[in-house]
């Protein structure tokens, strides 16, 4: 009997991926280079857009509070518009207009000034008698500025004052003999020590005198009832303004004239009442006068002569001015006459 013989069979199954046959045993990580750089690289860009998203929310939220403050400044701002300035258009050319007009009312004042100056400028020549006439070449600053004792300042035409005030005015000067306020007794003290402050402020005048000098007269000015002493103090204010002029640098004389003006403008009461004082009639001083004129000096004594000569022959007073002189020599007039008011520094 024939045998055959059948192979073994052998029992196949399905393939499982999760088996670890026919696979190469790995120890330790499995990843590669590149897919480290990856994956580090991902994580990167997740850091740089969660960096970027609050970066946003906090400048989201510093935009919300700088509109909330700008609605605060547009309420601020629209509760006070009815009491800001006006920038209608009509407001403007209105404004432009009347600055066209204040321009042309200066340059008429200015003319009408000049013009002024020039008729006192005659009418002081013709005052000044054979003096001014014998030197056709002085001018009206030479009569103002010049030396007190070369022209009768003090005279009742002097400068004709009253004559220049009438005719721009129309009016009429006080009668003589009536009975007479200064101008801090009619309006009231002169503010002098806040502008002597910020003029002795200036570099150039800290150490200036002349600076004493004209406050000095304006509070001499505000304390006088004499017209010919009023008269000679207005010539003395003047020339003390000119010279403090000349005293200031360059640099300083505009905030020197700034001061200058508030002073008077501060004070246009006081100076208003001076002004009228100044075109009185006086009658010619009589003996017991409390003080001597420059006419008065025309027959001075002697001994005032001699005095000045005395003076001019001081070697340390060779080069002062005739003013200086001058100022002495009424002053010391002055003490003879118990005149306590008119003291020269």
């Amino acid at each position: 009997m024939d045998e055959t013989t059948t192979p073994p069979q052998t029992t196949t199954s399905s393939y499982d991926p999760h088996s670890n046959r026919g696979r190469k045993q790995q120890v330790g990580d499995s990843e590669n280079k590149r897919t480290q750089q990856m994956r580090a690289a991902q994580r990167a860009l997740r850091a740089r857009k969660q960096q970027y998203m609050h970066n946003l929310e906090t400048k989201n939220k510093e935009l919300v509070s700088e509109i909330a403050d700008l609605k605060q400044q547009i309420k601020h701002v629209t509760s006070n518009a009815n009491n800001g300035p006006c920038f209608n258009v009509n407001c403007v050319a209105q404004i432009q207009a009347l600055q066209i007009q204040v321009f042309q009312m200066q340059t008429t004042l200015d003319t009408v000034a000049r013009a002024t100056f020039s008729n006192a400028a005659a009418v002081a020549t013709a005052a000044a008698g054979t003096t001014i006439n014998k030197n056709n070449g002085n001018t009206f600053e030479d009569v103002l500025f010049g030396t007190p004792g070369t022209l009768n300042y003090l005279d009742d035409n002097s400068l004709s004052l009253d004559w220049i005030w009438a005719s721009a005015t129309g009016q009429q000067r006080s009668a003589p003999g009536s009975p007479v306020q200064n101008a801090e007794e009619a309006v009231g003290p002169i503010q002098i020590e806040p502008f002597k402050s910020e003029v002795k402020n200036l570099t150039s005048l800290k150490t200036q005198k002349v600076v004493d000098r004209l406050f000095d007269v304006a509070l001499r000015q505000s304390k006088t009832t004499d017209a010919p002493l009023a008269r000679y103090l207005l010539i003395r204010m003047l020339r003390e303004n000119l010279r403090i002029q000349s005293r200031v640098s360059a640099a300083e004389k505009r905030q020197l004239l700034e001061i200058i003006a508030k002073f008077y403008f501060k004070n246009m009461r006081q100076f208003e009442h001076y002004r009228q004082l100044c075109i009185l009639s006086n009658a010619p001083a009589t003996k017991g006068s409390n003080y001597t004129t420059v006419t008065d000096r025309a027959t001075e004594s002697a001994e005032t002569a001699a005095l000045r000569k005395t003076l001019r022959a001081i070697p340390s007073l060779a080069n002062a001015e005739d003013y200086e002189i001058e100022d002495f020599l009424r002053a010391w007039e002055s003490k003879s006459h118990n005149d306590s008011e008119f003291d020269v520094n």
